[in-house]
């Protein structure tokens, strides 16, 4: 396995923490650097959805001291012109998408997959002191990803960087991708399963081939645009929005629905690989 992640945003400018791979008796000095970064709109947390009034980590009154309970802590945006408005989970809901619904944008190839599901993602580079590289690092390191290339591997490390060790894969690319134990995977629940058709089977192939299949396609953050513009207009006085119930679930001719689907993705825009912007066909 290697991968190699779709980047959107700029490289890291400072290590987070620093680590030694031990790879048999070759010990190189690595700095690790945060290889992703929050894109959401933040929140700040007021008691009573006072300004004034911030919420301390242990939600205590800054004012008076006392404990607050956390039914009065409300979470607050701030807007471009400084003022404070109320946001809650169903409000970002409800202007980023239809709650509970699952769209499907595009199909990906299962070679493609492991790029979206790392726990956390980390980059590891040669270690510098003070800027100056290390030549017998820069070495190692670049043997050991050479090497890890050219037998299409990854490395399986175990390493403690903030608290206890966990496992993480060292890749060809130089990233640190962080995997769950085996305890932290859950059993998978029975799959249920009934009997399909050759027909139908064929009219199902034919709605993902419409819809279409995207090689590596990029994830742009589409909601945090959205929330923002909605700080913006409930701050100038606009109403509140509330989650739209998603579409009623019922028994349905299955082959009516997949032929209908079929005739309907032909004249709907499709996923664009290179944006993440729908696109005309």
């Amino acid at each position: 396995m290697s991968t190699n992640f779709i980047a959107q945003a700029k490289e890291p400018g400072r290590s987070s923490g620093s680590m030694t791979l031990s790879w048999g008796l070759l010990n190189i000095p690595l700095s690790v650097f945060t290889g992703t970064q929050e894109t959401r709109v933040a929140r700040k947390e007021f008691i009573d959805g006072d300004v004034d009034k911030p919420a301390g980590r242990a939600v205590i009154d800054k004012t008076s001291g006392e404990v607050v309970e956390s039914r009065r802590v409300v979470r607050m945006a701030e807007a471009s012109t400084g003022q404070f408005v109320v946001l809650d989970d169903d409000e970002i809901s409800a202007c980023t998408g239809t709650k509970g619904v699952a769209e499907v944008l595009t199909f990906v190839p299962n070679s493609d997959i492991l790029q979206y599901v790392p726990e956390k993602l980390m980059q590891v580079r040669p270690h510098r002191t003070k800027g100056i590289p290390d030549p017998a690092a820069s070495k190692a390191f670049s043997l050991f990803v050479t090497a890890l290339a050219s037998q299409n591997v990854s490395a399986l490390v175990r390493v403690a960087l903030r608290g206890p060790a966990q496992y993480a894969l060292v890749t060809a690319t130089g990233d640190l991708v962080f995997v769950h134990s085996t305890e932290g995977v859950r059993k998978p629940l029975p799959m249920g399963l009934v009997p399909v058709t050759a027909e139908e089977q064929r009219i199902a192939g034919d709605l993902i081939s419409t819809i279409g299949i995207t090689t590596c396609p990029k994830l742009p953050d589409v909601t945090a645009g959205k929330v923002t513009e909605y700080v913006e207009k409930k701050a100038k006085g606009a109403p509140v929005v509330t989650p739209s119930a998603g579409p009623a679930t019922q028994v349905v001719d299955i082959m009516a629905e997949l032929t209908a689907s079929i005739a309907n993705a032909k004249t709907t825009a499709k996923w664009d690989a290179p944006s993440g912007s729908p696109v005309n066909v």
